[in-house]
């Protein structure tokens, strides 16, 4: 909804949304609390065939939106570090407010959706 975009198919590798103006976007999530440290990090890349990465924070009690950031594709590939034992490439929680080239935060456009996903859910 954030993004007027429709899903990826199920067996998509390299992106989970198709925004609204076509571009790709890789989104991963990680839950946050109180004894989450900055060197926790996201699931794996493992392609670089998207545009921008949304990374979203989630308070770890109750699933609230805590922050998110848009990478470009050229931003995450910065940060990224190789792990070679999975075959790919991981960015860490901290890492993602440390000056990464193109970040754009777009916290209050996905709290906006959800809130409006809320509003669409009880008029059902």
């Amino acid at each position: 909804m954030a993004y007027r975009g429709t899903l990826a198919p199920n067996s998509e590798k390299s992106w989970d949304v198709k925004a609204a103006n076509g571009r790709r976007l890789q989104v991963k999530c990680r839950l946050v609390g109180l004894h989450t440290g900055s060197s926790q990090t996201f699931s794996f890349f493992r392609s670089w065939d998207f545009d921008a990465c949304v990374f979203v924070l989630l308070e770890a009690s109750s699933y609230d939106i805590r922050s998110v950031v848009e990478v470009p594709v050229d931003g995450v590939r910065v940060k990224a570090k190789e792990v070679v034992w999975v075959s790919g490439f991981r960015v860490r929680v901290g890492e993602l407010f440390a000056g990464l080239p193109g970040v754009v935060d777009v916290t209050s456009l996905l709290r906006s959706a959800l809130e409006n996903l809320d509003s669409v859910e009880d008029n059902e």
